[in-house]
């Protein structure tokens, strides 16, 4: 059996994920101005980038990864101007 996906909402930078598993994608929420959320294969705003998803002022924006992106790390979400962001994941089995 497939481990369930995971939903989390973070309001500012924020770590999901701690440890192997799969990012299936986000939604970020920006502010008045544009904004983003890289995410990343790891526990801190550094490393391998996974996705970088942007929104215009005042949009939603997001992206969906069917199968997942394995991360071997964590999973990492470094937002700039954005209300929120919904991330998508799983962790791996032990």
């Amino acid at each position: 059996m497939a481990d369930p996906i995971l939903v989390t909402v973070l309001t500012a930078d924020g770590t999901v994920l701690t440890g192997k598993g799969y990012y299936y994608g986000c939604r970020v929420a920006s502010t008045a101005s544009a904004g983003s959320a890289i995410v990343y294969d790891n526990t801190a705003a550094s490393g391998t980038v996974i996705d970088d998803v942007r929104a215009l002022a005042a949009e939603s924006r997001g992206e969906q990864f069917k199968h997942g992106v394995r991360v071997a790390t964590g999973i990492h979400v470094d937002l700039t101007n954005a209300e929120h962001v919904t991330v998508w994941y799983s962790k791996s089995p032990t």
